[in-house]
């Protein structure tokens, strides 16, 4: 069947083993065709209860399940049950296609979905508008879209597809994985858990071609998309955190890509003023084409041209990322400064008590 020697060994060992006799015995007593249930096409018990029981076990090992192994069967199963399998061993992939203008990056393909807070429900990002109201994080909150920092749909894009939650993005995307922070989808291995994924590990990593590129951005900078919480930013190297040259700084990818987006998050979410929103050619908000050639000409300039600029930008974007701070978390900015006026208020008591 073409199968490697460790996984042949696992197939037979679901199907032939004291292991399998014990757990599906009583299923799989005496049975044989028809394979499915002839009034509903479902699995008989004995295929039902292999899937479930040793199934995990099979995609651990082999990356396929039964269902998505590729080989023809006589077991009918809805289409949905199915994954192209690709047995190319040296695949290739056209030129990608984004309009024109290099763009290609910081998009979820048009399949990724999100869950709108409407009556909705779970969409797909194609679907996805300005405005509405998306998970963003495990504890069930809720942001508007205020931008789209690339919107093209129909443009072709590459992106790398992660099992089993069959999350679509490109390869310079951010992503929260345990134990490894906010990393690019392209430094993802097997075995990683995304956080928000139910703990479940990646099982199977490929390349595919969608139509479609988007990028919703939210004032935290994050979104729940597969069940999968993304970050809504890139990282412009193969790096959780910046590098100059090949030194490695202590500043990460989302920070610089949030602080960044700071003016514009103001302009566009605090204060509204965004109920529609101008792409170019290439369907990249206006707001991020200018920043994002900036990022690249940064990038390629020599280490002392990066620290030179980048100490001024902190500098400047400080003011904004408080200002976002302080409409961002009302409640808590409201404590802080409370504290502050409060112990200034206790200072000038014990400076007059001494004088």
């Amino acid at each position: 069947l073409g199968f490697t020697s460790g996984c042949a060994s696992l197939w037979s060992h679901t199907v032939a083993t004291k292991s399998h006799e014990e757990v599906c015995a009583a299923e799989c007593m005496g049975t044989g065709p028809p394979f499915n249930n002839p009034a509903d096409c479902s699995l008989n018990g004995c295929l039902d209860c292999t899937a479930k029981a040793f199934g995990s076990d099979l995609e651990r090992v082999a990356g396929r399940t039964m269902t998505g192994s590729g080989i023809v069967e006589r077991v009918a199963r809805p289409c949905g049950q199915f994954y192209p399998v690709n047995h190319d061993p040296c695949p290739t992939f056209e030129k990608e296609d984004t309009g024109g203008g290099g763009f290609g990056g910081f998009c979820f393909s048009g399949k990724t979905t999100v869950q709108v807070k409407d009556s909705r429900g779970t969409i797909a990002m194609v679907d996805l508008k300005l405005g509405d109201e998306i998970l963003v994080n495990d504890a069930g909150k809720f942001e508007p879209v205020y931008s789209f920092g690339h919107r093209h749909e129909s443009a072709m894009g590459e992106y790398v597809q992660l099992r089993p939650s069959m999350l679509e993005l490109s390869s310079d995307h951010l992503l929260f994985v345990e134990n490894k922070g906010i990393i690019p989808a392209g430094m993802v291995e097997i075995g990683d858990v995304l956080k928000g994924d139910g703990g479940a590990p990646v099982t199977y990593i490929q390349r595919v071609k969608r139509r479609g590129l988007f990028a919703p951005f939210t004032a935290s900078g994050a979104l729940i998309t597969n069940g999968v919480q993304a970050s809504c930013y890139v990282a412009f190297q193969q790096s959780e955190f910046l590098k100059m040259g090949s030194t490695p700084t202590p500043i990460s990818f989302q920070w610089v890509a949030q602080t960044f987006q700071t003016p514009h998050r103001l302009w566009c979410h605090h204060l509204g003023r965004c109920p529609t929103e101008q792409y170019t050619e290439d369907g990249v908000s206006e707001w991020v084409a200018g920043p994002h050639r900036l990022t690249l000409w940064l990038l390629d300039q020599h280490p002392v041209v990066m620290a030179a600029a980048l100490i001024p930008f902190i500098l400047l974007m400080g003011i904004f990322v408080l200002l976002d701070f302080i409409l961002l978390r009302p409640f808590e900015s409201s404590l802080f400064i409370g504290s502050i006026i409060l112990m200034m208020g206790k200072s000038r008591k014990v400076v007059k008590k001494i004088i």
